[in-house]
């Protein structure tokens, strides 16, 4: 029971960065771009959680979001594999 609430913590938390650097770079893009190209980086939302916080990341500076967003990725790749394995 201790490691399925320990996948369950590890999903939460990876799902959590992934949203919050996701909402970071989206801000980002709204901020810089304006708010008609923010809407269309909201329809093209996975193009721009993916893609934004690298530019952010080599022009401002800020490796925050890429941090969080690849971060979150891994640590869901981690977990996937971990609950496959205890199975």
């Amino acid at each position: 029971m201790s490691s399925l609430a320990s996948m369950l913590f590890l999903r939460i938390i990876s799902i959590s960065c992934v949203i919050l650097g996701g909402l970071l770079s989206y801000g980002f893009v709204l901020h810089k771009l304006g708010f008609i190209l923010g809407v269309i980086a909201a329809i093209i939302f996975p193009v721009t959680v993916g893609v934004a916080p690298w530019y952010e990341g080599f022009a401002q500076g800020n490796w925050l979001p890429f941090i969080l967003v690849y971060g979150g990725m891994v640590g869901a790749c981690i977990s996937g594999f971990l609950e496959e394995k205890l199975k």
